[in-house]
Protein backbone atom coordinates (compact mmCIF):
# COMPACT_ATOMS: atom_id res chain seq x y z
CA UNK A 1 0.00 0.00 0.00
CA UNK A 2 1.81 3.26 -1.10
CA UNK A 3 2.01 5.78 1.53
CA UNK A 4 0.73 9.73 1.40
CA UNK A 5 3.72 12.23 0.35
CA UNK A 6 4.31 14.49 3.52
CA UNK A 7 3.00 17.83 3.66
CA UNK A 8 4.46 20.46 2.50
CA UNK A 9 7.20 22.44 4.54
CA UNK A 10 5.51 25.79 6.22
CA UNK A 11 7.32 28.87 4.42
CA UNK A 12 8.16 30.65 7.54
CA UNK A 13 7.72 34.15 5.46
CA UNK A 14 4.40 33.27 4.87
CA UNK A 15 3.71 31.74 8.24
CA UNK A 16 5.09 35.88 9.73
CA UNK A 17 3.47 37.73 7.22
CA UNK A 18 -0.24 36.03 8.33
CA UNK A 19 0.52 35.99 11.75
CA UNK A 20 1.59 40.09 11.34
CA UNK A 21 -2.05 40.16 9.03
CA UNK A 22 -3.85 38.20 11.58
CA UNK A 23 -2.69 40.89 14.79
CA UNK A 24 -3.70 43.62 12.23
CA UNK A 25 -7.16 42.07 11.70
CA UNK A 26 -7.27 41.91 15.84
CA UNK A 27 -6.30 45.29 16.39
CA UNK A 28 -9.17 46.67 13.60
CA UNK A 29 -11.93 44.64 15.54
CA UNK A 30 -10.61 45.91 19.01
CA UNK A 31 -10.38 49.77 17.28
CA UNK A 32 -14.27 49.48 16.03
CA UNK A 33 -15.14 48.32 19.41
CA UNK A 34 -13.77 51.28 20.65
CA UNK A 35 -15.22 53.47 18.17
CA UNK A 36 -18.24 51.93 18.70
CA UNK A 37 -19.05 54.14 22.30
CA UNK A 38 -18.92 57.44 20.42
CA UNK A 39 -21.94 59.21 19.92
CA UNK A 40 -24.49 58.04 16.94
CA UNK A 41 -22.55 59.47 14.16
CA UNK A 42 -18.95 58.95 15.15
CA UNK A 43 -19.75 55.34 16.26
CA UNK A 44 -20.29 54.54 12.49
CA UNK A 45 -17.27 54.67 11.90
CA UNK A 46 -17.01 51.14 13.65
CA UNK A 47 -18.45 49.54 10.17
CA UNK A 48 -15.21 50.83 8.54
CA UNK A 49 -13.49 48.96 10.71
CA UNK A 50 -14.96 45.99 10.13
CA UNK A 51 -14.85 46.22 6.81
CA UNK A 52 -11.28 46.79 6.57
CA UNK A 53 -10.61 44.28 9.10
CA UNK A 54 -12.91 41.42 7.19
CA UNK A 55 -10.66 42.42 4.00
CA UNK A 56 -7.29 41.60 5.84
CA UNK A 57 -8.55 39.06 7.75
CA UNK A 58 -9.48 37.36 4.54
CA UNK A 59 -6.09 38.20 3.21
CA UNK A 60 -4.53 36.69 6.12
CA UNK A 61 -6.46 33.29 5.49
CA UNK A 62 -5.01 33.37 2.20
CA UNK A 63 -1.74 33.72 2.86
CA UNK A 64 -1.74 31.21 5.66
CA UNK A 65 -3.21 29.02 3.71
CA UNK A 66 -0.53 29.10 1.04
CA UNK A 67 2.20 29.34 3.15
CA UNK A 68 1.28 26.57 4.33
CA UNK A 69 1.23 27.45 7.68
CA UNK A 70 -1.46 24.86 9.43
CA UNK A 71 -4.31 25.04 11.71
CA UNK A 72 -2.74 27.95 14.47
CA UNK A 73 -2.31 29.98 11.57
CA UNK A 74 -5.21 29.99 9.77
CA UNK A 75 -7.70 29.18 12.09
CA UNK A 76 -7.50 32.35 14.24
CA UNK A 77 -7.24 34.29 10.82
CA UNK A 78 -10.48 32.21 9.51
CA UNK A 79 -12.56 32.97 13.37
CA UNK A 80 -11.13 36.98 13.18
CA UNK A 81 -12.01 37.23 9.59
CA UNK A 82 -15.67 35.80 10.57
CA UNK A 83 -16.22 37.65 13.50
CA UNK A 84 -15.54 40.76 11.03
CA UNK A 85 -17.71 39.89 8.65
CA UNK A 86 -20.48 39.73 11.61
CA UNK A 87 -19.18 43.19 12.29
CA UNK A 88 -20.13 44.52 9.35
CA UNK A 89 -23.38 42.82 9.47
CA UNK A 90 -24.49 44.06 12.64
CA UNK A 91 -23.36 47.52 11.67
CA UNK A 92 -24.99 47.28 8.63
CA UNK A 93 -28.66 46.77 10.39
CA UNK A 94 -27.66 49.74 12.76
CA UNK A 95 -27.69 52.03 9.30
CA UNK A 96 -31.01 51.22 9.79
CA UNK A 97 -31.50 52.63 13.63
CA UNK A 98 -29.84 55.37 12.36
CA UNK A 99 -33.02 58.08 12.54
CA UNK A 100 -34.13 56.23 15.71
CA UNK A 101 -30.76 56.80 17.28
CA UNK A 102 -30.55 60.26 16.30
CA UNK A 103 -33.74 61.11 17.49
CA UNK A 104 -32.94 59.66 20.96
CA UNK A 105 -29.36 61.13 21.23
CA UNK A 106 -30.69 64.56 19.93
CA UNK A 107 -33.70 64.13 22.80
CA UNK A 108 -31.52 63.38 25.38
CA UNK A 109 -29.34 66.38 25.49
CA UNK A 110 -32.04 69.02 25.24
CA UNK A 111 -33.80 67.60 28.00
CA UNK A 112 -33.20 69.29 31.22
CA UNK A 113 -35.63 67.19 34.28
CA UNK A 114 -36.35 63.45 34.71
CA UNK A 115 -39.48 63.49 33.42
CA UNK A 116 -37.92 65.00 30.15
CA UNK A 117 -35.76 62.16 30.37
CA UNK A 118 -38.28 59.93 30.33
CA UNK A 119 -40.39 60.78 28.14
CA UNK A 120 -37.03 60.73 25.17
CA UNK A 121 -36.72 56.95 26.72
CA UNK A 122 -40.66 56.07 26.22
CA UNK A 123 -40.61 57.67 22.76
CA UNK A 124 -37.73 55.72 21.91
CA UNK A 125 -39.60 52.33 22.79
CA UNK A 126 -42.55 53.86 21.10
CA UNK A 127 -40.52 54.54 18.09
CA UNK A 128 -38.63 50.81 18.45
CA UNK A 129 -41.78 48.78 18.75
CA UNK A 130 -43.42 50.70 15.57
CA UNK A 131 -39.96 49.79 13.50
CA UNK A 132 -40.44 46.37 15.16
CA UNK A 133 -43.60 46.33 13.84
CA UNK A 134 -42.99 47.42 10.51
CA UNK A 135 -40.40 44.80 10.14
CA UNK A 136 -42.45 42.09 10.87
CA UNK A 137 -45.34 43.49 8.51
CA UNK A 138 -42.41 43.19 5.35
CA UNK A 139 -41.74 46.68 5.24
Amino acid sequence: MPSAPPPPAPDPAGVVRATSLARTTLLLLLGGLVVTVLPTPWGLAAIGFAVIAMVVGARAVLVAWRAHAGTQVVAPALMLTVSATLGVALGTFSLYLLPIQMSYQECQESALTQAAQNACTTAYQQDLAALQTRLQNGG
